[in-house]
């Protein structure tokens, strides 16, 4: 393989990886409610080189181990993130609270009076 031709794989194999780099500044919290039970996020934001159309979400992992994502939603105070089937994660200042639809079409609280406890940048759910 002449020196040329490594050259350009090794061009277009940068530039692959450059093309699959994270666009996203990912802020991890963890929130407590008043029993103690504690509920990880990680908010996902699109940083200024994300393409278009990059969405705000965030990932949660649950007491008991269930974890999702939720797409950012339309709110009036506050930050809502909801799927609009099945749960609701909306947060305002160090506050939160998880609300989840059941079968007649309603909302319950599943974790009202959260409070923010932690932080750290640039990471991502871990296993506890």
């Amino acid at each position: 393989m002449s020196i040329a031709l490594k050259a350009l794989a090794a061009i277009v194999l940068l530039l692959s990886l450059l093309a699959c780099a994270d666009h996203y500044d990912h802020r991890s919290y963890t929130y407590y409610s008043p029993d103690g039970a504690a509920i990880k996020a990680v908010y996902h934001n699109p940083r200024e080189s994300a393409p278009d159309g990059s969405l705000y979400s965030v990932s949660l992992r649950l007491p008991d181990g269930t974890s999702f994502d939720l797409p950012q939603a339309m709110a009036a105070s506050g930050v809502r993130y909801s799927d609009e089937k099945t749960y609701l994660w909306w947060t305002k200042g160090d506050g939160a609270f998880l609300e989840k639809a059941i079968e007649d079409g309603s909302w319950i609280i599943l974790y009202p009076d959260l409070v923010q406890a932690q932080v750290a940048s640039d990471t991502t759910l871990v296993e506890n």
